[in-house]
């Protein structure tokens, strides 16, 4: 859908009742993205706490978007790689 568009030609200037089809197309691409993000954020929590993980906590971490409810992981922080090493078996 971004490569879509991106290849869109510009709405015309707002005049009466025309649709304005690629700021909807915009719109709904932002719309999917935060919830991609928002998924993204919390199977990562979820994950962090089954393997005792450390999840940051500081509040450059975060971000809260525009449409959710909830805080939500920063792409930035979620592509960062802990190194884990297994100490022991239990």
């Amino acid at each position: 859908m971004s490569s879509a568009y991106v290849e869109m030609p510009a709405d015309p200037e707002p005049t009466g009742d025309e649709p304005r089809y690629k700021y909807a197309m915009g719109k709904q691409l932002n719309i999917e993205t935060v919830s991609i993000d928002a998924f993204r954020s919390s199977y990562l929590i979820e994950q962090g706490y089954i393997y005792h993980v450390p999840v940051p906590e500081d509040d450059a971490s975060w971000e809260q978007p525009r449409y959710t409810s909830e805080r939500i992981l920063t792409a930035a922080v979620s592509v960062e790689t802990t190194p884990l090493t297994v100490t022991s078996w239990p």
